[in-house]
């Protein structure tokens, strides 16, 4: 008894040193505690693809380094320092290793200037509430020359109950949320997953023929439009500070508008209405006008700013075969997206 009591006690203390410990720091996962940002630094993940399809690859291998981003390590020789910052249609998730567009963007950059040091900072669900704080803390220090940031899709509120705060999350939850050991834990043991479904907007095939369909009033259409203004001025100000932020620290910040596969059109090739797809609790017609709120605040902002904006949404065509679920890139769509920020880009970030 006595043995078990004190097997029981060193146990203890050992975990209680050990999160002590790990809260000061935790080489396993980089995050912003305020903003729920987690970054998983040196990590190698290998995986089959959940989302496959003709124009994914089956196998995939994503890489970070030691800052938690897609890339190479920082390099004091190339000055030339480029941030892709934004959401998992930055990160490109379920893109093998080059094959995401801020890799395919460096591949042409490098051409005209081999001083360039290009990193994929995309983090899933990455919200413009959260741009200041991970600019400060993790872009910053790293004195990039340009920042090339495409956003607006994750600040969209589908629907505008997930932005409450949660009442009903269990005791068991909460002490996950704060301890660092099961954490820990878990980033070992799911090393080969890249994220968990329900933590990204889809992520799974879609398949337009046998996609489920929604109608929805022009009425209907124009009042969730109407609920959405509050939480584009909240992305309109935040998009401001980062601006404001930039211009404070001498770096060039691109504004880049969002690409989805939705809209009052049709798919070019199946010839598919991308309007009256079901896509959350509203319709493609719907979702893109949504957006479309979001893209013209970023160009808003590059206006007033004397920003550069790269118009993706405008020039990457309604066609399937460049998104996987409607939102993220195929490799197709993802090398399209890089050759039309490239000619945007190319004299303003190269020497």
């Amino acid at each position: 008894m006595k043995l078990t009591l004190k097997i029981l006690r060193w146990g203890l203390m050992i975990f209680l040193g050990a999160e002590i410990i790990l809260h000061i720091y935790n080489p396993f996962i980089r995050k912003n505690a305020a903003d729920k940002i987690e970054l998983h630094p040196n990590r190698n993940y290998g995986m089959r693809n959940i989302a496959a399809s003709n124009n994914l690859v089956q196998d995939i291998t994503l890489s970070t380094n030691s800052l938690g981003f897609r890339g190479s390590e920082p390099d004091d020789k190339l000055k030339n320092r480029i941030i892709c910052m934004g959401g998992s249609t930055t990160e490109c998730p379920y893109l093998t290793n080059g094959q995401d567009w801020p890799a395919l963007l460096l591949t042409a950059l490098q051409k005209k200037d081999k001083n360039i040091w290009l990193n994929n900072a995309g983090v899933n669900g990455l919200k413009s509430s959260q741009y200041l704080k991970f600019f400060k803390t993790n872009i910053l220090p790293l004195k990039p020359r340009a920042i090339i940031l495409m956003s607006g899709l994750d600040d969209i509120s589908f629907p505008m109950e997930v932005e409450k705060p949660r009442e009903d999350i269990s005791i068991f939850e909460k002490a996950y949320n704060f301890l660092e050991i099961p954490k820990t834990i878990a980033v070992f043991l799911h090393g080969n997953r890249i994220q968990r479904p329900q933590d990204a907007i889809y992520h799974r095939y879609l398949d337009l023929e046998t996609s489920i369909t929604l109608e929805m009033t022009d009425s209907a259409i124009l009042q969730r439009i109407a609920r959405e203004q509050p939480m584009v001025e909240l992305y309109k100000n935040n998009l401001q500070q980062l601006a404001d932020a930039c211009k404070a620290n001498n770096i060039k910040l691109i504004l880049v508008s969002q690409a989805i596969l939705f809209g009052d059109e049709k798919d070019v090739i199946s010839n598919i209405d991308l309007g009256t797809l079901k896509t959350g609790d509203i319709n493609g017609k719907a979702k893109s006008l949504l957006l479309k709120q979001y893209n013209k605040t970023s160009f808003d902002i590059a206006e007033k700013n004397n920003l550069k904006f790269v118009n993706v949404s405008a020039r990457l065509p309604k066609d399937a075969s460049f998104f996987y679920d409607g939102y993220h890139f195929t490799n197709d769509g993802a090398a399209f997206v890089s050759e039309i920020i490239y000619d945007e880009v190319k004299d303003l970030v190269t020497k």
